[in-house]
């Protein structure tokens, strides 16, 4: 019989009379008759016989006519009818099959498809197919066209219904299904999907899915379903990318194919790699199916990850073991209808709350009675009957340490409860906040009777910050480079809590100091200087605020807010000496300090070391300690008085720590003309003693107070000296980028002098272009010298861009013209007291005659070291000549001069000394074969190199790295990092030829622009031959050819032996060699 083409009411005329024959043997004894509200379709009340009690039995009937597959809307109504009315069966009849969470939720309250112990014992329910009611001819679901082939073939598998719902810790939304099919299936990218399928048919023997990634999903085998579940997990696909996703099925040799729709993930996963996987992999075992817990108390401060671990916990428990999540957050003021709350969540799947709205109110009728005053009385004992025949379940109280006496009795009735009935399928889950929750009596009184009484299912689990390895082991994982520095720095930022240190790296990225790297979760540093001087953002951290607030306040009830006075000044000085001063301008002891140990330590704010000086735990609750200071009515008078004392009490070589706290003294005042003018004040200090850390801090903060001023002149000044000290202390990409944007900006200038923004544009192509050589771009420094020469240039512009020719001939090979270039410069640089052009001439000519006359460029180096005026400028030099008696000379390393450069270089931030230091210090101990030790240096150089850019350092680190992993017999290492020095090597190689066809252009541009200056010839002694040879890269060809030969890269050693017949290496000094397997290598090829 063909259906298809019958009304909706002769359809259930035809249905329902087949199906009072299928179920009833004996049609005489039925009476059928309308419900009497009209609710069902049929009622049929079945007659005693006569010889029985006189009794009626009634049952209900509900006929779909749906093609598509019957959900929880569709059966609601019938649900609440049987609820209401109890009758003795309940039967529904449709073409297709029911979802999934009618199946679950029907089997939880009637008796249905086997289900254990449900809600209601007396009520059957019933569902039936119209396939499986009578014989429903030519009513058969076509086949879906197969990948190979898009003709229909007969079906042996019945009808295919489908279910996809995103899978997320609290919540549950169904994305597409069988019968609400969508074309584009957009979901959250690192979302957890389950996809739910079932056949009508016979059972299927192969079931795939096809279109992802094999290792994206997984098949999950759930309790009592009776449905195949499949587990798709978004972040193991690429975002942005179409799948077409199709479910594969096969039987009999009949195979078949199911569209699911196309499959886009938008959005990015986890900001940060999941940092407790052990911990969530753990407590999910536990409370899952097979595991022993019941109930977890978990506890921790604010910003520890206790909400992110359970939502993981309950994501793995919903994924993998089919259990429903409940939360309930417990408000400041919990009232009456917290408990009927989690009552009414308990009894519906969350997914369709507002369809059981009516279904959940009869059953909560039976739970809930009202009692005189309004008030709710909860039968904890049925609650918790019924609650643990709903299945597995999970319910979460969170923030309880906001509960009240009477809320903490109701959830010891329920625990209790719970525990008799041996709590079923539930799992309940107490998460609170320390320190707030040791002042609760309430929660206390209820923790001590859990401990009591619940032992034997009970987990307690407290949330802790990562600790200082944990957070350098995640440090190390997280960032492509990252130094020790920078390491503690966001340690002590955060203090190793999940939260903060998410927030704190978004803004990070938000300020382009930190930027994706090239795979998911992995990040580079692009500014490491800027980090290291970072201000915390001015978004409060009200928790900790009020964390902090309560704990002065509990401790201090008669003087909190001088005692948080006190405090706050101390906690704008970072250091111990700061903090001193600020102590001694309040005219407290050492001693005072320790007043606050009790209270600092008991609520987990900070301790007090033997000298008095404050350890905060981490750097937001110092912010939050000097913001509920600067809340208090005294603090304004209090902090001027304190700003005004700190400049008599201060030595003179610790005035920019001074100027330092003076500012966050007048930011936390929020005065931003005072806060102007100690920036300025403080900029000139840090300036004077070669800061550069401070100075990048000072620049960023005054640079955003002026952003909206005329003055533009002055903010190209400010942002020339920013992108100076971004030169000498952080990333060369980023201070290139600076004097690029100052460039652009004077150029564009159309007020006052135009010839004063010509020569700031001048000076600022200048250096960018010394940049463009430090970040080994051969061409582009070429082409842009040439370019920048064909301005107006005065001595100090040209001296400089000569001084760069000068190096860029000394590293790229071209002794002659280096010479020339050098020998023009003499006759314009007069004394060469100008931004130290001597020195730094002298220096750049000992680099050219370094390989080929090392005695004349010790003498160069020497004489670089005696004409800087500058104290980094000394270092720097001081550094050179070290460097080049030990390596070219042989001269023993002088620890101790060593480690006082290197020391001094450290206090000033000078990047680009601290990476030639290190690279020196690896190479000085390959040579003497302290393997372990080497690697510490070669591992910090290399970081160094990435982190600050620093690419004239990366072919020497690359050969330095593959010497150490051969000495190490390390050779899938070494071949590993060869692979990467050829492939830099070549980069080079090729942008060298390019501008070998520009280098006697750059000479003839130079000596045009210096027509236009007057000569001031030089009384600097010169070398009066060019050197024979001065070509690093020449070493560094011999260096791969020997590599490839010892490694088995045959095709490179011969290639690479090949250039070396054309362009020989010299002979190297013996001092530079080392012996691997009988082959010389050069150490510190630079």
């Amino acid at each position: 019989m063909d259906l298809s083409k019958l009304s909706g009411e002769e359809y259930q005329k035809q249905i329902f009379g087949h199906l009072v024959h299928r179920v009833f043997d004996d049609p005489r004894v039925l009476d059928i008759f309308d419900h009497e509200r009209g609710e069902v379709d049929y009622v049929v009340r079945e007659r005693s016989g006569s010889a029985m009690l006189e009794t009626s039995r009634f049952h209900y009937f509900e006929c779909k006519n749906y093609s598509r597959s019957l959900e929880l809307d569709n059966v609601a109504k019938l649900m609440v009818v049987a609820v209401s009315d109890q009758p003795l069966s309940v039967h529904i009849v449709s073409r297709t099959p029911l979802q999934p969470q009618v199946r679950k939720y029907a089997s939880r309250l009637f008796s249905f498809d086997g289900s254990v112990d449900p809600m209601f014992k007396g009520v059957a329910f019933r569902h039936w197919q119209t396939g499986n009611v009578i014989e429903e001819e030519g009513h058969r679901e076509r086949e879906i066209q197969t990948v190979a082939n898009p003709s229909s073939i007969a079906s042996r598998m019945g009808e295919v219904h489908w279910w996809l719902s995103e899978c997320a810790a609290f919540s549950e939304v169904e994305i597409a299904s069988s019968s609400l099919v969508r074309q584009a299936l957009h979901v959250r990218h690192g979302a957890l999907l389950m996809l739910a399928l079932e056949s009508t048919g016979a059972s299927v023997a192969e079931i795939s899915l096809d279109g992802l990634p094999r290792e994206s999903w997984q098949y999950v085998a759930l309790p009592d379903s009776g449905i195949e579940h499949y587990l798709i997990d978004t972040a193991l696909i690429i975002a942005g990318q179409d799948y077409q996703v199709s479910i594969s099925l096969a039987h009999q040799g009949v195979s078949r194919i199911v569209p699911l729709g196309h499959l886009y993930a938008s959005g990015a996963a986890n900001f940060l790699p999941e940092l407790r996987t052990d911990e969530i992999a753990g407590l999910t075992a536990r409370m899952g199916p097979s595991g022993d817990t019941r109930l977890t108390l978990v506890e921790g401060e604010a910003g520890v990850g206790k909400t992110h671990l359970i939502e993981k916990v309950a994501e793995g428990l919903r994924a993998k073991a089919g259990f429903d999540i409940l939360r309930v957050t417990v408000p400041a003021d919990p009232d009456d209808e917290l408990m009927a709350s989690i009552i009414r969540n308990c009894l519906a799947p969350a997914i369709e709350k507002n369809v059981f709205r009516e279904l959940v109110d009869k059953i909560e009728s039976l739970l809930l009675q009202q009692e005189n005053g309004g008030s709710l009385k909860v039968d904890f004992r049925l609650l918790a009957r019924v609650a643990s025949r709903m299945g597995p379940r999970m319910i979460v109280l969170r923030d309880c340490q906001q509960v009240t006496q009477k809320l903490a009795d109701e959830i010891w009735m329920l625990i209790s409860a719970l525990d008799d009935s041996s709590w079923g399928g539930i799992r309940l889950v107490l998460e609170y906040r320390r320190p707030e929750a040791n002042a609760n009596p309430a929660l206390q009184g209820l923790l001590n009777k859990i401990r009591l009484h619940i032992r034997k299912v009970l987990l307690e689990r407290q949330i802790t910050p990562l600790g200082r390895d944990e957070f350098r082991r995640f440090a190390k994982q997280t960032f492509v480079h990252i130094t020790d520095d920078l390491i503690t720095c966001l340690f002590n930022r955060t203090g190793g809590f999940p939260l903060f240190l998410d927030s704190y790296l978004r803004r990070l990225q938000d300020l382009n100091l930190i930027r994706p790297g090239e795979k998911a979760q992995i990040f580079e540093i692009s500014e490491p200087s800027r980090v290291l001087s970072d201000n915390l953002p001015e978004g409060r951290q009200i928790i900790l605020e009020e964390r902090v607030r309560t704990s002065l306040i509990g401790a201090f009830p008669e003087d909190w807010e001088q005692r948080a006075i006190v405090l706050g000044l101390i906690a704008t000085a970072d250091n111990t000496y700061g903090q001193s001063l600020v102590r001694t301008a309040l005219g407290v002891s050492v001693h005072e300090p320790r007043v606050l140990q009790a209270m600092l330590k008991e609520n987990g704010i900070g301790s007090v070391l033997p000298d008095g000086k404050i350890i905060f735990r981490h750097d937001l609750l110092r912010e939050a300690v000097a913001a509920v200071a600067a809340a208090t009515g005294g603090f304004e008078f209090r902090a001027r008085q304190i700003a005004d004392a700190l400049l008599s009490h201060g030595l003179p070589s610790d005035e920019v720590k001074v100027r330092a706290i003076r500012v966050k003294i007048f930011d936390l005042l929020d005065d931003d003309v005072s806060c102007e003018l100690e920036l300025r004040s403080a900029l000139q200090v840090a300036r004077n003693v070669h800061d550069y850390g401070r100075m990048v801090s000072f620049l960023n903060h005054l640079l955003s107070l002026l952003k909206d001023r005329s003055n533009v002149h002055e903010r190209l000044d400010l942002m020339t000296t920013l992108a100076w000290a971004n030169w000498v202390s952080d990333s060369l990409v980023v201070a290139r980028e600076r004097y690029l944007q100052v460039a652009t900006e004077a150029e564009r200038n159309a007020e006052g002098d135009f010839s004063l923004s010509d020569a700031i544009a001048t000076d600022a192509y200048r250096r960018a272009i010394g940049l463009d050589l430090e970040l080994m771009e051969p061409s582009a420094f070429l082409d842009n010298t040439i370019a920048v020469l064909a301005r107006r240039q005065n001595h100090v512009t040209f001296n400089s861009i000569l001084n760069r020719l000068v190096l860029f001939c000394a590293r790229f090979g071209f002794p002659e013209h280096g010479y020339k270039f050098a020998d023009l410069s003499f006759d314009y640089i007069g004394g060469g007291e100008r931004e130290n052009e001597g020195s730094v001439l002298c220096s750049e000519l000992g680099m050219l005659y370094a390989s080929s006359l090392p005695g004349t460029a010790l003498d160069l180096f020497k004489r670089a070291h005696t004409m800087a005026s500058g104290r980094p400028e000394q270092m720097g030099t001081a550094l050179a000549v070290h460097i080049h008696e030990c390596l070219y000379h042989g001269k023993a390393l002088d620890i101790e001069r060593f480690d006082a450069l290197w020391n001094e270089c450290s206090d000033h931030q000078l990047a680009e000394p601290l990476t030639r230091a290190s690279l020196f210090r690896g190479a000085v101990l390959l040579r003497e074969g302290n393997l372990r030790s080497a690697a510490h240096w070669i591992e910090r150089t290399a970081t160094l190199v990435q982190l600050y850019h620093m690419k004239h350092f990366e072919l020497s680190i690359l050969s330095d790295q593959v010497l150490h992993a051969l000495l190490s017999d390390d050779t899938a290492t070494a071949t590993n990092i060869f692979r990467k020095l050829v492939c830099e090597f070549e980069r080079v190689e090729e942008q060298t030829a390019r501008a070998l066809t520009r280098v006697e252009e750059a000479l003839e541009a130079a000596k045009k622009a210096a027509c236009t200056l007057p000569v001031e010839p030089s009384v600097i002694e010169r070398p009066s031959a060019p050197p024979e040879h001065c070509n690093p890269r020449a070493e560094l060809r011999r260096n791969i050819a020997m590599f490839a030969s010892l490694l088995g890269e045959g095709v490179i050693a011969q290639n690479y032996r090949v250039a070396l017949q054309g362009q020989p290496c010299p002979e190297v000094i013996a001092h530079r060699c080392i012996d691997i397997r009988g082959v010389q290598l050069i150490l510190g090829a630079y």
